[in-house]
């Protein structure tokens, strides 16, 4: 699991896995990690994942 620098956030990848999930518990938009975004639950706002969101990438 890594935690991103907003509490609240945090993203997660299965070891030798190739998708890495993020989720934005948090009141405000966060940086994604490096990846390429295959599905969010919500629009990204200015290519950041936003408030109470999660997203999927590769």
């Amino acid at each position: 699991m890594v935690r991103l620098p907003v509490p609240g956030a945090l993203a997660f990848r299965r070891v030798g896995g190739r998708l890495t999930c993020v989720l934005n518990a948090s009141d405000q938009p966060v940086d994604l990690p490096a990846g390429e975004l295959i599905l969010s639950s919500a629009p990204l706002l200015d290519g950041r994942l936003a408030p109470n969101a999660a997203c999927w990438l590769a």
